[in-house]
């Protein structure tokens, strides 16, 4: 058994392929993110084997997600899988540059809304913008630089949804979205 266990942007910087999910021993450090890109594509292929009997495959959305550039690649595989999975959805994902910790931050829970709407602004967004709920305080309504979801919603002119950052909560977030 380990005593620690590497992140994943430790294997993502170092240019290796992310661990099985045997490796991280039930996920113990989850709540850090240690194992949180393993944890999510396992649970989103499980998801998308039942997404026909538990959504049905004729959804229509046009939406986009943000994402720091650790999980870009990740979060763009599962866009376009669920995407050509449900014919009716059409989706974007966007990498956001960590302008304001710097370059070098590359984890979706340090993008700040300044950053967001910076690099947001004038892109194709759709009916909705989703973004990881990490992205967020733990009381889920303001980013790091103390911008509120609410003010950067209105920036980008778009309904902004914090999703769940497992694999079946992304699929249902998506799927069970509705303008409020």
């Amino acid at each position: 058994s380990r005593f620690c266990f590497c992140s994943d942007e430790f294997f993502i910087l170092a240019g290796k392929k992310l661990p099985d999910e045997e490796y991280y021993e039930g996920y113990p450090q989850l709540d850090n993110g240690v194992g949180m890109i393993t944890s999510m594509l396992g649970e989103f292929k499980d998801g998308m084997s039942y997404i026909s009997e538990d959504y049905g495959t004729d959804k229509r959305l046009d939406f986009s997600i943000a994402t720091g550039d650790a999980a870009f690649p990740y979060i763009t595989q599962m866009a376009d899988t669920l995407c050509r999975t449900c014919p009716g959805l059409s989706g974007r994902v966007y990498k956001i540059e960590n302008d304001f910790f710097g370059h070098t931050v590359t984890v979706a829970g340090l993008v700040c809304g300044c950053d967001l709407v910076s690099q947001l602004r004038g892109q194709k967004l759709g009916q909705v913008l989703f973004i990881p709920s990490v992205m967020l305080r733990a009381e889920g309504d303001m980013f790091l630089d103390d911008m509120t979801l609410e003010e950067a919603s209105r920036e980008l002119g778009v309904d902004i949804v914090p999703t769940k950052t497992d694999g079946y909560g992304f699929i249902s977030d998506i799927m069970n979205y509705k303008k409020s």
